[in-house]
């Protein structure tokens, strides 16, 4: 499947260093060969002396995205800086492409807010933010329960990106989560979802490794929802 992942946040050079974090940690975690790579400045491509359109390039960067490639990994990885300087005809060249998933293919975009992009594209990526507080669009279960039918390797990356936040914000979202599951009384195993929140709540008030009781967490609700 082909994911697409948006950086925000207010330093460009933060967003620059969390968008390599991930290409080290989550795409090619032993070996950075493991994934050809492209970087594409929307700026830089929009100074340039090129005659060819934003919009037919993307169109070129769409066909290397089919094509095979060149690693023992078989992963593609596109980069895009300053995605919001992209013209609405090529946002939706782009949005093309991630309607129609592709297998080990992913797409890297940074801004520094998610409303400088089309509403159709914040619908289909994982947003990550960089700021202090646990990510605004974080409200509880509601917010989890969408993010858990992301595959593994992405909700893997959710979970670390919530264990950076504070940890008394983290014991608030979790406390959060199980209000809501309390409330949905028709909501299939409750009672286990319920039991599993109050588990990793006992990990936090126990100073346990917050990754990693984030990562199980996860995980086993993942489980669960899939078994609905």
């Amino acid at each position: 499947m082909l994911s697409a992942i948006l950086v925000t946040g207010s330093n460009f050079d933060n967003r620059q260093k969390e968008i390599k974090r991930l290409v080290e940690r989550i795409f090619a975690p032993s070996n950075v060969e493991l994934a050809d790579v492209v970087s594409w400045s929307v700026k830089e491509i929009k100074e340039s002396q090129k005659k060819e359109s934003v919009v037919s390039m993307i169109k070129k960067q769409i066909q290397w995205l089919n094509l095979s490639a060149h690693n023992q990994g078989g992963i593609k990885v596109w980069l895009i800086y300053q995605a919001p300087l992209l013209s609405i005809p090529a946002q939706n060249t782009l949005l093309k492409t991630l309607e129609e998933p592709l297998p080990q293919r992913y797409i890297i975009l940074e801004a520094e807010s998610p409303d400088q992009l089309l509403p159709t594209i914040i619908s289909r990526v994982e947003v990550i933010s960089l700021s202090n507080d646990v990510p605004q669009q974080t409200k509880g279960w509601s917010w989890l329960a969408k993010n858990l039918t992301l595959p593994y390797p992405q909700l893997r990356l959710v979970a670390e990106r919530l264990a950076l936040q504070d940890r008394e914000k983290v014991k608030l979202f979790l406390q959060e989560c199980q209000r809501e599951i309390l409330e949905k009384r028709d909501l299939p195993k409750q009672g286990e979802l319920f039991g599993l929140f109050s588990f990793t709540l006992k990990g936090l008030n126990h100073n346990l490794n917050l990754k990693h009781l984030l990562i199980h967490l996860f995980w086993q609700a993942k489980e669960i929802k899939d078994n609905y």
